[in-house]
């Protein structure tokens, strides 16, 4: 007489480990990519740094060292605090031209926004 051995059948996970394991890291991978996207947006849109930009550029000291046209680079760091009454920025701001690279660091403090 034969003995037939049947082995269980493995489940969904067990079969599929490796594929689990890299949409795992792949969903981590996107969702701090993401939030690290809407910060850097909500940095570059806000309103300190687009004064700072537009005091830079209209800056004859910063443009002659620069060069004409100035680039403004990708990646903004910083701070901004902002109150019903009074805010604060603290920024880092890194711009190019065709001579040099420069860091703008600009400070704003008691920098007064009002919302309608």
């Amino acid at each position: 007489m034969e003995t037939i051995i049947v082995k269980p059948e493995r489940s969904w996970p067990e079969r599929n480990w490796g594929w689990l394991v890299a949409a795992s890291i792949a969903s981590l991978v996107i969702f701090f990519a993401s939030i690290f996207l809407l910060l850097l947006s909500l940095l570059q849109n806000s309103d300190a740094t687009k004064l700072a930009i537009k005091t830079a550029k209209s800056s004859p000291v910063l443009v002659e060292q620069i060069g004409s046209p100035m680039k403004i680079g990708w990646i903004i760091s910083g701070n901004i605090d902002v109150t019903p009454e009074t805010g604060s920025a603290k920024l880092s701001i890194p711009v190019s031209g065709p001579s040099m690279r420069r860091l703008v660091l600009s400070r704003f403090l008691s920098l007064h926004l009002f919302f309608p």
